[in-house]
């Protein structure tokens, strides 16, 4: 079991792409390390951050949905 502290809290696409940047320091210093804005790896770190964006909207959608009360 690891101690990886998960926060549920950071769901837009900037919260996204900053924690996988800060993962990417973290567990690959000497792997990856090429952070500017051009870097083919920072397309691929915008890309799953924008799906997190987007899965995080529909899941907020559906979790109001199901608790939409009729007045």
């Amino acid at each position: 079991m690891s101690d990886k502290n998960i926060s549920y809290l950071n769901k837009t696409f900037t919260d996204f792409k900053s924690n996988l940047v800060n993962y990417a320091k973290t567990y690959f210093p000497t792997t990856y390390n090429d952070f500017s804005e051009a870097s083919p790896g920072n397309l691929f770190i915008e890309m799953a951050s924008y799906v997190g964006d987007v899965m995080s909207f529909y899941v907020d959608t559906q979790v109001q949905e199901k608790f939409f009360i009729i007045r």
